[in-house]
């Protein structure tokens, strides 16, 4: 016990880190031990024809043949990688939206056989879940990764816990001041390498990147645009003017009703962003849904953009509103991303109790709610209910951001009166 600790300091790390003990049990004894034990682990075969795929071997075993030199950047070596794993061929592998930096990512992974290297990855991802459940960050953060979207990212080896981490470290770059970091400081290095690594999933990147622009952290983005070119044009050898335009074009078309290849795993119902919505819900073909949900991410990018430019936004909710644009409208989202409400979570405990103090928890109230969800029941009640709760907390943090003054620009600010058990 540290020397000045109030009771309530106490009682919290107390409290949060009996929710990450929770956590790692249940995750250790449900996932990480049946995933030593399984035989072909990451891909089974049911009865009826069925086949089930999990994404961290998936992409893991593409990574391996890659780097052994069997497989180029693009979809056909893809499926030829993941029928030689599954042992017949198959024409179907998961979605593969990662751009090449994932390949220097999991890198060090590949000489681990899969189920170990799948452990360690999950031990990185509790390592998130104990670091933020800590006494830094409100209670709520720490009962967020008993949802049914935390778990479902452990079972099947999502980034999501990890780029959360990276989106709140960058988040907590912005000084007091509202001036980039000293020039040669430590933290513009570890930014950019940082977002370099977001950029494995490019779309997590575009968000992070435009909330750097709108926190004028230009230092930290020319770091990242330099480490992912270089590292990009290391792989161009490999990938080919086949693979990128091949990339790109998978990119601009992924939809059910145009993509060829990966169209039967691709699942919209089982996604909560507009495109679900106007395809599921409201019945419009996924074509169309998709290209009106990303126009309309690009619209709402925009927007936050000029209002940032009209110091309209403090850092907590530029990084907000910016994280809920994604989760409403990019259409490259699936169920799991949406543990990435955990950063708002964490970001409530910047603004001091006062007058608008039902607004944290009203927001928290509708995090938390999207997060216990059923994220495997299909239907268009589910994906309205999803939706129009991200809508609400959108409103909310507009209109505390608009009405109410931030006691605080930085997530390193004083503690807030918001923190559960004080």
């Amino acid at each position: 016990m540290q020397a000045g600790e109030s009771p309530s300091y106490r009682r919290r790390r107390y409290f949060g880190y009996v929710l990450a003990a929770g956590v790692s049990v249940v995750v250790f004894w449900m996932i990480v031990v049946p995933a030593l034990q399984a035989q072909n682990f990451g891909i089974t075969f049911f009865p009826d024809g069925r086949i089930e795929i999990r994404d961290f071997p998936s992409i893991l075993v593409f990574a391996k043949a890659f780097w052994k030199g069997t497989a180029n950047y693009d979809v056909q070596s893809y499926i030829s990688a993941t029928s030689e794993w599954a042992g017949r061929p198959l024409d179907i592998a998961l979605p593969f939206p990662y751009s090449p930096t994932m390949l220097w990512l999991l890198g060090p992974f590949c000489p681990l056989p899969t189920a170990w290297a799948f452990t360690l990855w999950t031990i990185l991802g509790l390592c998130v879940v104990w670091r933020l459940a800590g006494p830094r960050w409100p209670i709520w953060v720490g009962v967020a990764f008993f949802s049914p979207t935390a778990m479902l990212c452990f079972s099947l080896g999502q980034t999501v816990l990890l780029s959360t981490a990276a989106l709140l470290f960058l988040s907590s770059l912005y000084p007091a001041s509202g001036r980039e970091p000293a020039e040669g400081s430590w933290r513009i290095w570890v930014g950019g390498v940082v977002l370099w690594a977001l950029s494995a999933k490019p779309q997590v990147a575009v968000t992070a990147g435009l909330a750097l622009v709108g926190a004028r952290q230009w230092r930290i983005l020319a770091v990242a645009l330099a480490m992912t070119a270089f590292s990009t044009l290391l792989l161009a050898p490999r990938l080919g003017v086949h693979g990128f335009l091949g990339y790109l074009g998978m990119l601009a078309h992924y939809d059910t009703q145009t993509t060829e290849f990966f169209g039967r795993n691709l699942f919209p119902e089982k996604m909560g962003n507009l495109r679900a919505l106007l395809h599921i819900t409201f019945g419009l073909g996924d074509t169309l849904a998709f290209r009106c949900s990303a126009a309309l991410w690009v619209c709402a990018l925009v927007g936050l953009l000029c209002a940032d430019t009209l110091r309209r936004l403090d850092n907590a909710c530029r990084w907000c509103l910016f994280v809920l644009a994604y989760l409403l409208f990019c259409p490259h989202l699936i169920a799991s991303e949406e543990l990435h409400l955990v950063l708002i979570l964490a970001l409530m405990s910047v603004w001091a109790a006062g007058a608008g103090a039902f607004v944290p928890w009203a927001a928290v109230a509708l995090g938390l709610a999207v997060l216990f969800l059923p994220v495997l029941q299909a239907n268009a009640i589910r994906i309205a209910a999803v939706f129009g709760a991200k809508v609400g907390l959108a409103g909310l943090l507009s209109w505390r951001s608009a009405v109410l003054r931030p006691v605080a620009s930085a997530v390193g600010g004083q503690s807030s009166g918001f923190s559960a058990l004080s």
